[in-house]
């Protein structure tokens, strides 16, 4: 047994689900690593009750068990408030062996239509899915969710006895499989290989290394392999990530590829090549590249092999203690001479919605992605710093009943936001050229055109260009858009009329629309939306995504590390100084090793004694900077972020407590993971999103 959004990938676009198969790892020791000798099938699967019921089978040559040890369920609600409880799990904090932690039954509660248990046994991201078992071993929950405040962790299980008819009815359901098990199996294997291998070989690309016999291999996707000694935290890594081409790679691909890479993090604008040269391991040809990323230096080599770029990501440790033994690895890293051919593609053709087809030029290769939301990418064989993807989106609330015109606006207003955002990266967006009605081809002639390029604020240089063109619909958005990490101009102007002759082939299932979509159903929880406004929330089954919900309006707004400061000028309160110092500030929100008023107290001190780290202790009047807190406006500001006009514009946040916590750049994500509540795709579905 396990929960809904631990083991289902739902697409982006249109929430169906993805294809998955399940590696089972079984601890045999708890003080190893699990055994991940196994797969699994679904059996059954409800996002409602976000449960999920999947059939365990071992692989063989890797394990001869077939019948498990089991726990027993808990059917008739025995749990008490005060009652033991024993919470097994892997959350991510606790590394690569099992967590068990022990607390008690907090209480109970109905709500989202299922039934809780609430525990303090301490549970965190990557618990879900893990057993609650009372004194005698039963299970009594199914562990889903972790809450974090100020006081603590409070653990939320699905309630046994609540779901148990429900398990009835499928546990004997016919297990679904897919083609992707196979594959499974032979990566396992392969897996498992490794724990006594000191050479590693890949098949494709036809690549190999030699590790130290002290060190360890981890393959833990295959697309990345680590090499690591794990009893040594201050030791060097070796790390081969394999990154795949439509088409045969060469050295001039390496440097674009990693532009490539930091264009898709959102810093390119922070990324610079220390140095860059020409060498030779073992025959292979490739480059020794150095890169700074905001004065953070990164080591790698790259080898062009086949149709992929193998990066070897290095760090010699502290010290660089192991600047031998990383060395030798490296250097015997080889390829294998293999006749293996490889066929570009040069056409495509989308069966998902929304349907559409093309016939890519001479001078691009296609290769396909499993994903409705980015079905395809295209990279220009010639101009390295080329590639279009081929996206499609969802008709939002804000666009769905649009024309050409008002979606253009719509999208200059936009590219304005995101100016006020990333400006801080040093960046800005200009558009150059944009056309509501532009003509692709003859099946095409309304497609919405725009030309932008990305520059330097402190500079004027321009760092990438792009053009993209967005096709409408009756559902959704078919967006191709073109980006080219370069300021050569008569190139870029190469390409983009290259681009346009390849689009005289693109032809759509539906012609497109001049209006938006039809209504969606409005399906708001006005009643949940309430309880949350003010609160963060953390998106428990999507990476852990932030959110915070606006008590004005009752919208949600994602928070990132790129958009944070400049969102919260934007929704925050003014405050001058004499209404902000009659709200107490947490003590966990300052430093003990800072003394911002010089007076010889630390701001920690201050604010645990209820004393204001801003204003000076005056010997001759005592109790000057005391706080005397307001109990109606801090009640009246509680989820409220505030800007504190009269000093920088410092924002300050006013949990449910009533105590203020400042927000910087060097607190920002952490401070949102203490305060954020956990919630469900589901739940945060239903809550509207803002701009």
């Amino acid at each position: 047994m396990s929960n809904y959004h631990v083991i289902t990938l739902e697409e982006e676009l249109d929430s169906s689900i993805r294809d998955a198969v399940y590696q089972i790892c079984i601890p045999e020791n708890i003080s190893d690593e699990p055994n991940c000798a196994y797969t699994a099938k679904v059996v059954a699967r409800d996002k409602a009750l976000d449960m999920a019921i999947l059939k365990i089978e071992n692989i063989t040559g890797l394990s001869t068990l077939r019948n498990f040890s089991y726990l027993d369920l808990d059917r008739f609600n025995t749990a008490q408030v005060g009652d033991e409880v024993v919470a097994l799990g892997y959350p991510v904090i606790g590394g690569e062996t099992i967590t068990i932690t022990k607390g008690v039954v907090s209480g109970e509660v109905d709500k989202y239509g299922q039934q809780w248990i609430k525990t303090d046994a301490v549970t965190s991201f990557g618990s879900s899915g893990g057993a609650a078992l009372n004194a005698v071993g039963k299970v009594i929950g199914i562990t889903s969710q972790a809450h974090s405040d100020l006081l603590g962790t409070l653990g939320y299980a699905i309630n046994i006895s609540s779901i148990g008819d429900w398990f009835d009815r499928n546990k004997n359901n016919v297990p679904q499989t897919n083609t992707l098990l196979s594959h499974l199996v032979a990566f396992t294997k392969e897996q498992k290989n490794l724990k006594s291998a000191n050479i590693f070989v890949k098949s494709y690309p036809p690549v190999s290394i030699t590790k130290m016999t002290d060190w360890d291999f981890d393959y833990y996707s295959e697309g990345r392999l680590s090499i690591d000694k794990k009893s040594d935290d201050d030791g060097g890594f070796i790390e081969l990530e394999f990154v795949r081409y439509p088409y045969l790679t060469g050295l001039n691909d390496i440097v674009q590829e990693l532009k490539r890479q930091y264009a898709e993090l959102g810093i390119l604008s922070m990324f610079s090549f220390v140095d860059e040269k020409s060498v030779t391991i073992n025959g292979i040809s490739g480059k020794k590249i150095v890169t700074s990323v905001s004065g953070e230096i990164f080591y790698a080599y790259i080898f062009p092999v086949k149709n992929y770029l193998v990066i070897i990501n290095y760090d010699y440790g502290e010290n660089d203690k192991d600047k031998e033994a990383v060395d030798r690895v490296i250097n015997t890293f080889k390829i294998d001479a293999s006749t293996i051919a490889f066929n570009e593609e040069r056409q495509f053709s989308n069966s998902n919605s929304p349907k559409f087809s093309f016939l890519a030029g001479q001078n691009w290769a296609v290769m396909a992605n499993n994903s409705k939301s980015v079905p395809a990418y295209v990279f220009h064989k010639d101009s390295k710093g080329a590639f279009v993807t081929f996206q499609a989106a969802r008709v939002t609330e804000d666009t769905k009943n649009m024309n050409n015109d008002d979606f253009l606006d719509y999208t200059k207003q936009q590219v304005a936001e995101i100016n006020k955002i990333i400006i801080r990266l040093d960046l800005k967006c200009e558009i150059v050229k944009s056309n509501a009605y532009y003509k692709i081809n003859n099946e095409i002639n309304n497609a919405i055109m725009v030309e932008s390029v990305f520059k330097s604020v402190s500079s004027g240089k321009i760092i990438s260009q792009s053009i993209s063109y967005t096709i409408k619909s009756e559902e959704q958005y078919l967006v191709v858009d073109l980006n080219f990490l370069s300021d050569n101009q008569t190139e870029f102007n190469t390409v983009k009329s290259e681009l346009n002759s390849m689009l005289q082939s693109l032809s759509l299932g539906a012609m497109p629309l001049n209006t938006g979509a039809p209504s969606i159903n409005d399906v708001v929880d006005n009643e949940l939306t309430n309880r949350l406004r003010g609160k963060f929330l953390l998106q428990v089954q999507d990476r852990g995504r932030i959110w915070y919900v606006n008590p004005n309006n009752g919208r949600r707004y994602e928070v990132t590390f790129a958009n944070a400061l400049n969102l919260f000028e934007t929704l925050a309160l003014g405050i001058n100084n004499t209404n902000l110092y009659q709200i107490l500030i947490h003590i966990d929100s300052v430093s003990s090793e800072v003394d911002s008023d010089g007076d010889g107290f630390s701001d920690k001190s201050e604010a645990g004694a209820g004393y204001n780290p801003d204003i000076a202790s005056n010997s001759s009047r005592r109790g000057n900077d005391k706080v005397n807190m307001d109990t109606s406006l801090t009640n009246r500001l509680k989820g409220r972020l505030l800007l504190q006009v009269a000093d920088r514009s410092r924002i300050w946040y006013v949990d449910f407590d009533g105590k203020r916590w400042e927000v910087t750049w060097k607190n920002l994500m952490d401070l949102f993971r203490k305060l954020a509540l956990g919630i469900t795709d589901n739940d945060l579905n239903k809550i509207d999103m803002g701009d």
